[in-house]
C-alpha cells in the first residue's frame, strides 16, 4: 500500500505516523514540532495549492527553510515560504495566491498577439525575487 503524504487543507495538518491519522492545527506547539521533523506535505485552500518542501540552505548560509512548488501545464513554479517559525495559513494562502498569479501570467504571454512581452515576464517568473514577506 502506498504511503500517505501528508497534506495540510485549510488550517489543519493531517499525516500518519504509524498508519494512524493525527490532525494538527496550525499556529500550535504541535504545528511547530511537526515542522522540525516533517521534510514535505501538499498544502490546499479553496482555490489554491502547492507542495511544500523543507531545503537546506547552502554555501555556508546553515538552517532549514520551506519552499513551495505549483505545476501548471508541464510548467513548475517555485517560492520561498520561510523558516518553520515563520508558516502560518495567512502565508500559505499568500504564497499559493502568488504561484497561481505567475503560472497566470505565463499562460497569457503565450498568446500569438503578444510575443515580444515573453522574455521580460519569463525572466521575473524565473528570477527568486519574492515580496518582502518572503525573504529569507
Amino acid at each position: 500500500m502506498a504511503e500517505r503524504k501528508p497534506f495540510v487543507h485549510e488550517s489543519i495538518l493531517t499525516y500518519w505516523p504509524h498508519g494512524r491519522e493525527v490532525r494538527i492545527h496550525i499556529g500550535t506547539q504541535e504545528w511547530y514540532d511537526w515542522l522540525e521533523e516533517g521534510m514535505t506535505f501538499t498544502f490546499s485552500s479553496e482555490q489554491e495549492c502547492f507542495t511544500a518542501r523543507k531545503e537546506h540552505m547552502g554555501a555556508g548560509q546553515g538552517g532549514w527553510y520551506w519552499r513551495a512548488y505549483y505545476q501548471q501545464a508541464g510548467k513548475l513554479y517555485r517560492m520561498y515560504i520561510g523558516k518553520s517559525a515563520h508558516l502560518t495559513l495567512e502565508r500559505f494562502l499568500l504564497c499559493a495566491e502568488q504561484l497561481k498569479k505567475r503560472a497566470g501570467e505565463q499562460q497569457t504571454i503565450k498568446t500569438p498577439s503578444n510575443p515580444s512581452a515573453t522574455t521580460s515576464i519569463q525572466t521575473f517568473l524565473l528570477s527568486d525575487s519574492l515580496p518582502p514577506l518572503f525573504t529569507p
